[in-house]
């Protein structure tokens, strides 16, 4: 039987409230669960309230990394999954994603997410890197001997991921289409910060729908769908770094 164990890590923002909405609204099957991690009064009346279990951890900074990598150990279901406290699920996200287990039940599930601060929906093309993928889109199963480890840094969950899928067969991964989860702008918005302009941004991936760019100043892929005029400029929102850059495409 599947039994889903959602993993909310919450520093408290105002978001959480819509993001256990979002999980209530599903519904839940009798065998799932919902645990929400974090640590103060105020955070454990609110998992009460929607019948959540409670996990008394943290803050230890690092984007909530330390709490998600101990938080895993409490959960009891078949399949994992992870929600940040400004993301949410879409309608029908846990039935998408009960049957792409049913499908592949002993292989973990990359699933799609709509991205507002990049102006896209991701994954883009099924390649695992920054920008591309996150901890919210990964469903794996509760084998602790194939979970990987979450990284300290705010690209912690491409290394949660990147370290799973070592621990599986080179093509174990699942590419799910539906979109699942959404999230809040995370960017600098336009016209605030320090803004660069760099010229000629030249692409270092590309496939038939998609191209990706690496940020000059912060190396972060930057993915950006084709839509009819490659010469529009490209934006790095400098997620966690402080700092907006524009660049034009070339190539």
């Amino acid at each position: 039987m599947i039994a889903l164990s959602i993993l909310v890590v919450t520093s408290g923002r105002p978001t959480l409230t819509r993001t256990l909405d979002s999980i209530a609204a599903q519904p839940l099957a009798p065998q799932d669960e919902v645990l929400v991690v974090g640590c103060g009064p105020a955070i454990r009346a609110q998992a009460e309230a929607f019948g959540y279990r409670y996990v008394e951890d943290g803050p230890c900074g690092c984007w909530g990394q330390v709490e998600r990598q101990r938080a895993m150990a409490h959960a009891r279901g078949t399949h994992l999954l992870f929600l940040d406290d400004d993301d949410f699920y879409l309608a029908g996200a846990l039935a998408a994603i009960r049957r792409a287990i049913a499908a592949a039940p002993d292989r973990p599930i990359m699933a799609r997410m709509h991205a507002p601060f990049m102006h896209l929906t991701i994954w883009i093309d099924p390649i695992v890197a920054w920008g591309n993928v996150s901890g919210t889109q990964f469903v794996v199963p509760n084998d602790p001997a194939r979970l990987g480890v979450w990284g300290l840094r705010h690209a912690g969950d491409l290394d949660f991921i990147e370290s799973t899928l070592a621990r599986y067969p080179a093509d174990a991964l699942v590419w799910e289409g539906t979109v699942i989860v959404g999230c809040r702008d995370h960017g600098v918005p336009a016209g605030t910060g320090r803004e660069e302009y760099v010229p000629g941004g030249v692409a270092i991936w590309q496939s038939e729908t998609a191209k990706a760019y690496q940020c000059p100043r912060c190396q972060q892929w930057v993915f950006t769908q084709y839509e009819g005029d490659e010469s529009a400029s490209v934006v790095c929102e400098g997620i966690g770094k402080g700092h907006r850059v524009r660049w034009e495409r070339t190539s």
